[in-house]
């Protein structure tokens, strides 16, 4: 789970732990100490798309 991303309330959010209650404990990209406690049903994965400078 290395720096596993995922979307909420339409905002990028890191996942900080999975507990065994499906609940998710994430926190917010730029945003250090506000962690909020989701349930996976709750979330989307988030898929990074890199572009490749052809320069």
């Amino acid at each position: 789970m290395d720096n596993e991303k995922v979307i909420f309330k339409g905002k990028i959010y890191t996942v900080i732990h999975k507990y065994d209650s499906d609940y998710w404990e994430v926190r917010e990209e730029g945003h250090s100490y506000n962690a909020e406690l989701v349930h996976k049903s709750q979330v989307e994965v988030y898929v990074s798309v890199e572009t490749k400078d052809e320069n």
